[in-house]
């Protein structure tokens, strides 16, 4: 009979070492859910890109017509008091950084509307590269470390030093809170929105310190997180990047 008993110890061995494995929501076959967005202005460079990461992914992006800056009334939404009158003026760069913005709103009240109230949701720019090979797994095992952690956004790409020679830090990510997930780092700069997960069950949070535009939508939340109006987390090294060939079009 001690082989039974051997066979017993073998099993409950082999349990122990694959139980991480096996908690609810963490690679089960499903995990926690997650919606993809990607913005884009439906360039066919920018489509092609979309394909190319599309590949890469087991789930589907939906694809988010930006809007187009230069067709925004810009006086109209600063009577509205959407914009402030000192964000809202009409040079090129400032209309595509408005259409970026109104994008990213477009897509908050799309979550609010119809998202998972207990899921996530991806925000991606389509000039964004998954450099990452083991990405999903790497985000369903980053939403695991954060199940005891109330955050807004993960940032999957940023960088701090890009516009900034002053900045300690190529990518922003403070205290660690496990593995490779980190807290915002408030004495540095954070810069761009690439690629974002949203914590679904906050976006009202995340729609009330955005809903009035008087900055760049990267440095509203930027500083919404200083003043600890937003709880925003890092995932570093970063799993997401903007594609090297490609330039933002924001000023264009």
């Amino acid at each position: 009979m001690k082989w039974l008993f051997y066979i017993l110890i073998a099993i409950l061995f082999i349990w122990y070492l694959l139980r991480p494995f096996y908690k609810e929501g963490f690679y089960n076959g499903e995990g926690y859910p997650i919606d993809y967005y990607v913005i884009t202005m439906n360039s066919e460079e920018r489509l092609s890109n979309i394909a190319d990461q599309q590949a890469k992914l087991t789930v589907p992006i939906q694809k988010i017509d930006a809007v187009v800056g230069a067709d925004v009334d810009i006086d109209d939404l600063v009577a509205k008091n959407v914009i402030s009158p000192e964000f809202g003026n009409k040079t090129k760069r400032r209309r595509g950084e408005i259409g970026l913005y109104l994008s990213n709103l477009k897509i908050y009240n799309m979550i609010k509307e119809k998202g998972t109230p207990n899921g996530y949701s991806v925000i991606l720019e389509d000039d964004f590269e998954i450099i990452d090979d083991d990405f999903e797994n790497k985000i369903q095992a980053a939403l695991d470390v954060l199940q005891s952690v109330d955050f807004d956004m993960l940032y999957l790409q940023n960088n701090s030093n890009e516009y900034n020679k002053d900045a300690t830090i190529e990518k922003n990510h403070g205290v660690l809170i496990k593995d490779n997930i980190y807290y915002f780092d408030k004495n540095n700069y954070l810069f761009g929105t690439v690629g974002i997960l949203i914590n679904n069950k906050n976006i009202d949070r995340i729609l009330d310190a955005t809903k009035y535009m008087d900055q760049q939508i990267d440095q509203k939340i930027q500083f919404a997180g200083i003043y600890d109006k937003l709880k925003l987390t890092m995932m570093y090294p970063n799993i997401i990047d903007q594609r090297k060939n490609m330039v933002s079009i924001i000023g264009n």
